[in-house]
């Protein structure tokens, strides 16, 4: 692939995904990673060693259609001095960008989804909504006595205060449901920190609105602003929380208040890895109509043991009006 459309691959955006981007000059290539292996023991206690893998791929072809010809791009340069080349080089560079990062988010959450029903499924709590706590008060005795019957109880009970327990919700109910959500975050890091035996999570893919409850928190770090508006991807970062970075994805639907925590590893640890084929001709001509198309060719796969557990996706119930 020409060296100007490596950015297709090799961009800020798939680096924050894949545990590594490696180019290949064929399209069967292989990768070597470490991961742990469990050895024969005596002990009660499992041993752990570290031990080289290797796995092999072949890469696919990845087509980009426009819907225009040829001679329609001659016609628009000549006669209306539209210069179509340069709009079809970004648009096929942020369609295959969005393709390219849609299959690895949806490849993580299925990762995710398998090591939350395996280990979490039974003992996590969605819900961040406030709990009541009990507050006593004093308030005047409700019980009517009848003066006539006892006189001397009637009047006693005139002046006097019971007290009495009551539920009230929490004060401060939004910063308290802030506090519930951080603390899934950390629960979630935690959890991965402890399974995959080599660190708590760095990044995490929210939708908008649990992006927007986490940037209104005061233990939110905001990200500059100038790097939220030059975004030149589908997903952005808006900020961290405790180490972790904050991912939002606007293909999330509003309601899909679900969340995606992972460790990004580094490239001889188990996880998301994409390979592409590079000096691969990205613009070529549809011999039927004459019409510009994009092709490209990559793989992207998991490799370890038990990449799962560098993810985890879990539920977060939000009840309406609570937050916003």
């Amino acid at each position: 692939m020409k060296e100007k459309y490596r950015e297709l691959y090799d961009n800020e955006l798939n680096k924050n995904l894949f545990n590594s981007i490696v180019p290949f000059d064929k399209d069967i290539c292989t990768i070597h990673y470490m991961d742990f292996v469990e050895t024969e023991s005596e002990e009660e206690m499992p041993t752990l060693s570290m031990k080289i893998f290797s796995k092999t791929t072949q890469m696919s072809d990845n087509d980009i259609k426009i819907p225009t010809t040829r001679h329609q791009m001659a016609h628009f340069q000549e006669y209306e001095n539209i210069n179509l080349d340069e709009q079809f080089e970004a648009y096929v560079k942020g369609e295959f960008r969005s393709q390219l990062s849609r299959k690895a988010i949806n490849k993580m959450f299925e990762l995710g989804q398998k090591n939350f029903e395996n280990t979490l499924k039974n003992s996590w709590n969605s819900n961040i909504a406030p709990e009541s706590v009990s507050v006593s008060k004093e308030v005047e005795r409700q019980t009517k006595i009848n003066f006539w019957s006892n006189p001397f109880k009637w009047f006693l009970n005139v002046f006097k205060r019971h007290t009495i327990v009551i539920q009230e919700p929490m004060l401060n109910s939004v910063h308290q449901a802030q506090r519930k959500l951080i603390s899934k975050f950390l629960l979630l890091s935690n959890h991965i920190a402890a399974t995959n035996r080599r660190g708590p999570a760095t990044t995490a893919i929210v939708n908008g609105l649990i992006g927007t409850a986490l940037a209104d928190s005061v233990m939110f770090t905001v990200e500059p602003v100038q790097s939220v508006n030059n975004v030149i991807s589908n997903m952005y970062t808006i900020g961290s929380i405790a180490g972790i970075k904050i991912m939002v994805d606007p293909y999330m639907k509003w309601n899909d208040t679900r969340i995606l925590v992972y460790r990004k590893g580094s490239k001889d640890e188990p996880g998301l890895h994409l390979t592409y084929l590079q000096n691969y001709g990205l613009q070529t001509i549809v011999e039927e109509t004459s019409a510009p198309r994009a092709c490209g060719k990559f793989a992207m796969f998991e490799a370890g043991f038990k990449p799962e557990l560098n993810y985890v996706v879990a539920p977060i119930e939000i009840p309406p009006g609570l937050i916003f």
